[in-house]
């Protein structure tokens, strides 16, 4: 077996064996899964890389045929159910994954979420939430493996080299208000990207303009690519990703406020 996870509650068990197959140890003994006979024509067939225990499931990441990275969870290792990959933004209409099969699978115990690393450079960051996966692509290098410690992941590329990246420092795009304030007077511009329905329900907040998250890429064609942008929203969620899909168009300066409430103050 190249990994073995445990519930230490039940002490039930799983495996991944040498040839990327799912084992359990039920009645005293390993038992292999047959994961893609078992679940053909429901599941596309794949190959798993790594498994991993937490938040009282089993976690099982792997690579299909075609090269995509996919995660499944299970209570008992047996029956299992797709885990979202997909980072869903407003403008794109299929959303995005990881680039490249799965690499390794972490927990961070902090905020209490799974770190997908797959062999493309990204970081798929799986909260709770199954609506709120966000990836990080950290590099375009090819991943063979990581590790991870301390908000530190270190990722080793396939001619051997290796390198290790803060994820702190990678996420880091949210500012505060007061460096806001300060932008803004420099000619920043502060956008609200609040559906139109939410603006009526909770509100006007005083910015340079209100945007539906739709029409992003609109608003932002004809920008200067030096712009100071800063994005709020509700709660935050749609805030970073219209940070980060305005910085993948090339808007270095863009960061985001978070999410607006009725206790925060930006006049």
């Amino acid at each position: 077996m190249n990994r073995i996870s445990e519930n230490p509650v039940t002490g039930r068990k799983l495996a991944l064996a040498e040839n990327g197959d799912l084992c359990v140890y039920k009645d005293a003994q390993w038992q292999r899964l047959g994961f893609n006979e078992r679940f053909a024509g429901e599941f596309a067939p794949c190959t798993f890389q790594d498994i991993l225990y937490a938040r009282d499931d089993f976690y099982a990441a792997g690579t299909t045929d075609d090269g995509q990275a996919v995660l499944y969870s299970s209570l008992t290792g047996e029956l299992w159910t797709p885990v979202n990959l997909t980072e869903q933004h407003y403008w794109e209409e299929k959303g995005r994954l990881p680039k490249g099969g799965a690499v390794k699978l972490f927990f961070e115990p902090c905020m209490d979420q799974i770190l997908l690393v797959s062999a493309g450079g990204d970081v798929a960051i799986l909260p709770e939430c199954p609506k709120c996966v966000k990836i990080l692509h950290l590099t375009d290098r090819r991943v063979t493996d990581a590790a991870y410690e301390d908000h530190r992941m270190t990722f080793t590329y396939d001619d051997g080299d290796t390198e290790t990246f803060s994820l702190a420092t990678a996420d880091r795009i949210r500012v505060s208000l007061s460096y806001v304030k300060e932008a803004l007077a420099k000619g920043g511009e502060l956008i609200d990207v609040r559906p139109q329905h939410r603006r009526l329900q909770e509100g006007l907040i005083p910015c340079t303009a209100a945007v539906d998250p739709e029409e992003l890429d609109d608003y932002l064609r004809n920008k200067d690519p030096n712009t100071r942008l800063f994005f709020i929203c509700s709660f935050g969620t749609v805030a970073d990703q219209a940070t980060w899909h305005a910085y993948r168009l090339g808007f270095r300066n863009a960061r985001s406020v978070g999410g607006w409430h009725r206790g925060l103050h930006i006049d």
